[in-house]
């Protein structure tokens, strides 16, 4: 049986389970935090069940190994991701890169 699923409705479902899963330990800051941190230092790293697991250099967003949303939802996640992120901190993503 074949299933029709619209974009909004993948969409959604890859933004809930990137607030479930890719969600910050110490949760989302205000984006003047994100700001200011990145002016001081350059680089920003997000820990995730204590493990650095995306970081904002220089405009780019870097994503480590993502087994589960690759195998999830193939390659859809990576522009949703990017979105989710600026949305949360404020940073804009000019280039993202996931490490395979």
């Amino acid at each position: 049986m074949k299933y029709i699923i619209s974009e909004s409705k993948i969409e959604s479902v890859i933004r809930e389970y990137l607030d479930d899963n890719y969600y910050p330990d110490y949760g989302w800051l205000e984006p003047e935090v994100y700001k200011e941190e990145f002016e001081n230092w350059d680089e920003i790293y997000f820990e995730v069940n204590d493990h650095a697991r995306y970081k904002y250099v220089s405009g780019k967003l870097t994503v480590g190994q993502s087994p589960d949303l690759d195998g999830y939802f193939g390659n859809l996640w990576r522009d949703i991701f990017a979105t989710w992120f600026e949305e949360h901190t404020g940073l804009r993503v000019y280039e993202y890169k996931v490490i395979d």
